[in-house]
């Protein structure tokens, strides 16, 4: 078997592989933030894995950074503008097209969008497919999580009430049907 683990600094990106045959971590590649554009990295957030390539969401930044576990290469994939300070998850929506679920902090809905993630960069622009509205009185302070068995999770506190009490909410990927899935007395998902 085989481990891959992924390194960052503020210049570099790395990826370190564990051979079960060999006992030994290698390095399987690096990178300079330069190479792909930036100055430097910063905080990633939404680490997410769809068709063999993962996702990570640059803090305050409408920048995705992916790993092709194929090919152990880097680049950065820019999401449509106003992404900087929106929480994403991404997920596999079929026909090799990889999607993103979209919610800002103080939202009334959740943006689905899609990108073809082979061929060229022109396949790599994002087409808003949906609008996916909340629950009447969910949308005061909401974050988004997940995918996990086709459903990603989206934590609301309801307006009106306490930040201390926060409601859970399912969001079916294929579907977009919404349900409440439970209550908490905490911040569950942030």
């Amino acid at each position: 078997f085989s481990v891959i683990q992924w390194m960052h600094s503020h210049t570099r990106l790395g990826v370190l592989v564990f051979s079960s045959l060999s006992g030994c971590w290698s390095v399987s590649m690096s990178t300079n933030c330069n190479d792909l554009g930036l100055n430097r990295v910063g905080v990633l957030v939404s680490g997410q894995c769809a068709y063999d390539c993962f996702y990570w969401k640059l803090y305050n930044m409408s920048t995705l950074i992916k790993l092709d576990m194929n090919t152990m290469q880097f680049c950065t994939v820019d999401l449509p503008p106003g992404h900087d300070e929106r929480e994403i998850v991404m997920v596999e929506s079929g026909e090799s097209k990889v999607a993103m679920f979209s919610l800002s902090y103080k939202s009334t809905s959740v943006d689905y969008y899609t990108f073809s993630q082979n061929g060229s960069e022109k396949s790599q622009e994002w087409h808003m497919m949906s609008t996916i509205p909340l629950p009447a009185h969910y949308t005061s302070k909401c974050y988004i999580g997940g995918p996990a068995e086709g459903y990603i999770f989206i934590e609301c506190i309801r307006d009106g009430e306490s930040s201390t009490y926060s409601t859970v909410l399912s969001l079916e990927i294929k579907s977009f049907n919404i349900e409440r899935v439970r209550g908490t007395s905490h911040n569950g998902l942030a």
